[in-house]
């Protein structure tokens, strides 16, 4: 029940954390935006809504971004740090072994292990897990994604009501074991 009440919290931290970025993404909206669009040309009934589609727009891209990034810091940090342990342990067998010269120098490490990370974030959004599927295609399943987890959250809440419902009444003919 723990783990429930954990995924609950951080959801509403990750929407708490979309709404925030969505409100600063809308300054910039309405400032720049706004006065384009209306500059664009519409009648005065459709000008009056620019501004709340602006808005709501602007937060449901806060919102991906909140649910997006979580996921992929974690990609870039281990990217990251895998490819500069793999050039400072290379360079190290490299001298060891008299294998030649391997740059010991900062930027040339620097640009071979970004190579490695980069090869390493291709990997991992393309071959592994969640983001096997383009971005696009994510955007486009995200209500598929969280209707999953409204899904989830209902069946966790009836599945707590069906054990106090057992603990109150015991295990009566029809309730064998556990919910």
């Amino acid at each position: 029940m723990s783990a429930s009440a954990a995924v609950k919290v951080q959801a509403a931290r990750q929407v708490t954390l979309g709404m925030s970025l969505g409100n600063d993404i809308n300054r910039w909206g309405q400032s720049f935006l706004v006065p384009f669009l209306v500059v664009m040309g519409a009648d005065e009934r459709a000008r009056t809504w620019w501004s709340p589609a602006v808005l709501y727009s602007c937060r449901f891209v806060g919102i991906i971004l909140a649910f997006v990034l979580p996921q992929t810091i974690p990609l870039v940090t281990t990217a990251t740090r895998g490819s500069f342990l793999v050039v400072l342990g290379l360079t190290d067998f490299c001298e060891s072994q008299g294998l030649g010269y391997f740059p010991r120098d900062a930027t040339q490490s620097f640009w071979i292990a970004g190579g490695l990370a980069a090869t390493g974030l291709l990997y991992q959004t393309m071959v592994v897990d969640y983001y096997s599927i383009p971005f696009v295609l994510q955007v486009i399943v995200l209500p598929i994604t969280w209707l999953e987890g409204f899904v989830g959250y209902i069946v966790s809440l009836l599945r707590s009501d069906a054990e106090r419902f057992q603990k109150a009444i015991g295990n009566g003919p029809g309730l064998t074991g556990p919910v």
